[in-house]
């Protein structure tokens, strides 16, 4: 069986990337497979070692592993899928963890459409070991990058608020997957509850970077200080949600992967956009039911949403080369995580 590498979406493979593919490779290599690059995979010299071949052919009956991307967005492209689909994506809560799946990644994935097998997890271990060590360590996806750096601490943050958090407006998540413009989505829950709750806005650090210059100043900053005038706290630059969370007694979200460290506090969550932890949250589907949910949140388990993190980060990512081969094995197996 051949297994094909791909550059869709991104060729460039590197840290927390590079960390991935190895892993995968080491993987269909000792299962005996014969695994071929594309030409435009653009990685480091340490994975000479393998000595891959170039693509030569597709076929249906081959293997593929892509990246960041959905099975759907691949089959409009024109992209081979084969017999088996592999893709994979680094996420939180560390730079270790990663994805693979055979759907997609974040809210594409095949764990927000089938629920996994995570209610009699026992998270009595995790929460008392890793939790604790990575509030600790301040870990975080982007922690090998340098294309961000946390601030280390923030100068002051009211208690028992509600959290509003933002993603990059333009991210696929927002724009494809839950349709819809993610700007405009955030706009409007701070309008409905923003007279009768204590709000915090938490946006996310790349929404400026990623702006034109006169969609941060024209569209964005003049709503922003709009807002702060009316004594609602905003952060919109490299806040560390480290600094965030343990004042924060519900957190509104679409599909962050920040749904991962406000679980981390026990934070409840109201989330909008069906991301694949909806399992353990408060599904909002109209806004006038928003106020609602804040009021009562017996809709809460926190027993359910520690099992799910739990469940996740142990048993469903991939984090070193065991974890990798047995969620490859799955996927193989057509056998759900457990």
């Amino acid at each position: 069986m051949i297994v094909n590498i791909c550059a869709n979406r991104f060729n460039n493979v590197y840290k927390q990337w590079a960390r991935a593919y190895h892993y995968i490779i080491k993987t269909f290599l000792e299962l005996g497979y014969e695994i071929h690059r594309s030409q435009h995979m653009d990685w480091d010299s340490t994975f000479e070692e393998y000595n891959l071949p170039i693509i030569e052919q597709d076929s249906d009956d081959y293997i593929y592993v892509h990246n960041h991307t959905w099975r759907r967005e691949l089959e409009k492209q024109g992209f081979y899928t084969g017999k088996k689909l592999f893709i994979i994506k680094p996420t939180g809560p560390t730079t270790n963890h990663f994805t693979i799946d055979s759907e997609g990644y974040a809210c594409s994935s095949s764990i927000t459409y089938e629920k996994p097998d995570f209610e009699n997890v026992s998270s009595n271990l995790f929460f008392s070991t890793s939790i604790p060590e990575w509030k600790v360590e301040r870990t975080n996806k982007w922690s090998e990058q340098v294309i961000i750096t946390f601030a280390d601490s923030v100068p002051y943050v009211p208690e028992d608020h509600i959290l509003i958090l933002g993603q990059t407006p333009g991210d696929d998540t927002n724009s494809k997957m839950s349709f819809g413009d993610h700007w405009e989505k955030i706009v409007s829950i701070v309008s409905e509850i923003k007279d009768d709750n204590l709000l915090v806005i938490k946006l996310h650090p790349f929404q400026q970077d990623n702006a034109a210059g006169e969609t941060w100043e024209e569209l964005y900053l003049p709503v922003i200080k709009e807002w702060q005038q009316e004594g609602i706290t905003v952060f919109y630059s490299n806040e560390s949600l480290y600094d965030i969370l343990p004042y924060t007694k519900l957190a509104i979200l679409e599909n962050s992967t920040a749904g991962i460290e406000c679980m981390m506090y026990d934070v409840p969550i109201i989330s909008y956009g069906y991301p694949e932890y909806h399992w353990v949250t408060k599904d909002l589907r109209h806004l006038n039911k928003l106020q609602e949910y804040i009021n009562d949140t017996s809709w809460f388990n926190l027993n359910l949403s520690r099992s799910w993190l739990t469940w996740y980060c142990t048993r469903h990512q991939c984090y070193n080369y065991e974890s990798t081969k047995r969620r490859v094995l799955e996927i193989l197996n057509d056998s759900p995580t457990t």
